[in-house]
């Protein structure tokens, strides 16, 4: 997915930094506002010397990063014009807790709660889907799962 290249892309990036002694912002911060300590690092491939490779494979770690950023802005849009217009979506929204990525999950997951003759047998994929967000705690449900999606 976008989210796990643009996170490993991330992750090496503050690899490279820690190699060589260098302090960044921590978390998000360094994306953000530490964003120009990083960049002056960069500097093109075809510029660099031997022992400056490390900065010219930063500058194209960084162009892939801001490309992944762009085109994971454009997909989150794009899901949350689908999702205003989806009832099912909204309606699943209103559960404390449920994003809007978890709400289309779940309506993707469930497409047709109508196919299952109980709704016993649809408690299954109910569990399937609550331990993959949620894998450390049990989330108790009250009431028929099928509900959540009529």
């Amino acid at each position: 997915t976008l989210d796990w290249r643009i996170n490993k892309i991330k992750c090496t990036i503050r690899a490279w930094f820690v190699n060589h002694g260098i302090s960044i912002d921590q978390g998000d911060k360094a994306w953000h506002t530490g964003r120009v300590l990083i960049n002056s690092f960069r500097k093109p491939l075809a510029e660099c010397s031997g022992n400056e490779l490390w900065r010219g494979e930063l500058d194209i770690e960084l162009t892939q990063l801001d490309s992944l950023s762009q085109q994971l802005d454009t997909v989150v849009k794009k899901l949350e014009a689908i999702g205003k217009n989806d009832p099912r979506i909204a309606r699943i929204r209103t559960i404390l807790g449920v994003g809007p990525r978890t709400a289309e999950i779940l309506v993707a997951c469930l497409d047709n709660p109508h196919r299952f003759k109980k709704d016993v047998k649809c408690r299954p994929t109910l569990d399937w889907f609550l331990a993959s967000i949620n894998p450390v705690k049990p989330i108790a449900m009250a009431g028929s799962p099928s509900e959540a999606i009529r």
